[in-house]
């Protein structure tokens, strides 16, 4: 299980996200710029934990976390 499994509220965030994290959630077309791809390691690789959970707590500004 994943960390926004355990600390966010999941149909939110899954809303965007998608099941898989990656970024391909239903409501992903509607939003600009595009949800986060959490799977992708150069999403992730600079992001420490505190900041990841403020990112899901908080929701980030824009999509500074996604892979293309």
């Amino acid at each position: 299980m994943s960390e926004y499994e355990k600390t966010a509220k999941p149909l939110a965030c899954k809303m965007c996200h998608g099941k898989k994290e990656d970024g391909m959630g239903k409501l992903r077309k509607t939003l600009k710029p595009n949800p986060g791809n959490f799977t992708c390691s150069d999403t992730i690789k600079d992001v420490s934990a505190g900041q990841m959970l403020w990112i899901i707590k908080n929701r980030s500004a824009g999509n500074r976390y996604g892979c293309s």
